[in-house]
């Protein structure tokens, strides 16, 4: 293999990564499986392995940097949580966590520069099509569907990742060097729009909001470069409001339906209505609250929740509460709750891998933030360091001597969204797409002379 066949492989490999759960989702689809460990692992260890092996450049020694120090810490800190809690969560989980944190940051941090440049092109050849299959895939599920999210493939959060896999294409055709007048550019504009419709018919909300606001930094990061990007940047946001408007008319009694349920987030009161699924939340001795699950938009296969102790403290603030299980908002709010009152008394160490879902009375449930979570289960040193890891590569954009190069900004826009997702759908055993793009900043930023 030549080196250059090495570098697309390397790069069309790493982009998969990025896409592992819309990826997921078609394989299991394909067999039929609600979810296979063995599938999950094979994927990781195909795309991020390899890509690493493939993407290495010959004679290409890594300079430390403020980033990698950070990590370290990071990483020291996790490690003396997961060794003091260990019984807090099972080894798949932990398996997850060192291919999503260790294993993704230095996959995107040795890869080399060749790659680093061909990653914005290979992430729309690989992300396009697969956008594509999933509109296919969804429409369907559409026609005479009684829930407002469809179920495609078995999976009733198939089109939120899909919907995210939308995102990553949008960014990579904003920062590619495709002119905005040629057939490509129109091609790759109509599937926004129907891609946009497709999701907003299924009620898919802040993935569409986190592209859109992703957008909006593109554009503001591109205030010094050539107008063709704005070109690109304006037709993407045009696109996509005609497709919220095909969308809604589309479904229009259900996305006005959700719209309302959810403009009420604050615990249940009143008489229960049928599309309501009211219950009281108290602590459970053992097992699950009460028909709660935990299906992450991250995680194709369905999670049986952590089955480790769960320490002894105080009840937090969704104990003894009535809410509306249909109403995601509401549930998030509580979530935070809880996890804002179990930050005080995390320590230095937190409470363990996967403790909160046991902690908090909506048992099976993870908090969504990847931020509170740290702090919670690794504790205060690593909540503390993955902030400082993340606000790095904002500040060297804002405050850098250097200007940024596209590859460089395109990076930084990819981060943007994975940290807009980390903060509502978060878990960080799977934030394998966040480290990917926070290594391979690193890796930028250090070959930059």
């Amino acid at each position: 293999m030549t080196e250059q066949a090495r570098f697309t492989a390397s790069s069309l490999l790493f982009s998969a990564a990025v896409l592992t759960s819309a990826a997921l989702i078609f394989i299991f689809g394909a067999f039929g499986l609600p979810g296979n460990s063995a599938i999950t692992g094979g994927y990781l260890l195909v795309t991020i392995a390899s890509a690493l092996i493939l993407g290495r450049q010959e004679g290409d020694r890594p300079v430390v940097t403020s980033m990698d120090a950070v990590f370290a810490v990071l990483a020291i800190a996790v490690t003396i949580a997961s060794v003091l809690h260990f019984d807090s969560s099972d080894y798949k989980e932990y398996m997850l966590l060192a291919v999503s944190v260790p294993s993704g940051y230095a996959t995107g941090r040795l890869l080399g520069n060749p790659v680093l440049t061909s990653i914005r092109l290979r992430l729309l050849q690989v992300s396009a099509p697969l956008v594509a299959a999933a509109c296919i895939a969804t429409v369907p599920n559409l026609v005479g569907e009684i829930y407002p999210k469809p179920f495609v493939f078995g999976f009733d959060h198939a089109t939120t990742v899909f919907a995210i896999a939308f995102g990553y294409m949008v960014i990579a055709y904003i920062y590619s060097d495709i002119e905005w007048r040629s057939k490509i550019s129109l091609c790759l504009l109509a599937l926004t729009v129907c891609a946009t419709a497709v999701f907003v018919a299924s009620t898919v909300r802040f993935v569409l909001i986190a592209i859109l606001l992703t957008a909006l930094f593109a554009l503001a990061c591109s205030i010094f470069r050539p107008l063709r990007i704005w070109r690109r940047i304006a037709l993407v946001l045009l696109a996509m409001i005609l497709g919220v408007i095909v969308g809604t008319v589309a479904r229009y009694d259900f996305v006005v339906r959700v719209g309302n349920l959810l403009a009420h987030t604050g615990t249940f009161s009143g008489i229960a209505k049928p599309e309501q699924n009211v219950v009281k939340v108290e602590r459970a001795e053992t097992g699950h609250g009460p028909g709660i699950t935990d299906r992450l938009p991250g995680d194709p296969a369905r999670s049986d929740g952590a089955t480790g102790r769960a320490p002894a403290i105080d009840d937090p603030p969704s104990c003894d509460k009535t809410f509306d299980l249909n109403n995601s908002i509401a549930i998030r709010r509580a979530l935070l709750g809880d996890a804002l009152f179990f930050v005080p008394k995390a320590g230095w160490f937190g409470f363990g891998l996967d403790s909160f879902p046991r902690m908090s009375c909506f048992q099976g449930y993870e908090i969504h933030n990847s931020v509170l979570q740290a702090i919670v289960e690794f504790g205060w040193i690593a909540g503390a360091v993955l902030v400082i890891m993340i606000i790095i590569p904002f500040m060297q954009f804002l405050f850098g001597r250097r200007e940024f190069d596209l590859n460089r900004q395109f990076m930084l826009s990819c981060i943007t969204f994975a940290l807009l997702l980390s903060l509502i759908y978060g878990r960080t055993s799977r934030d394998l797409t966040l480290f990917l793009f926070l290594g391979a900043f690193a890796n930028a930023n250090s070959k930059i002379g």
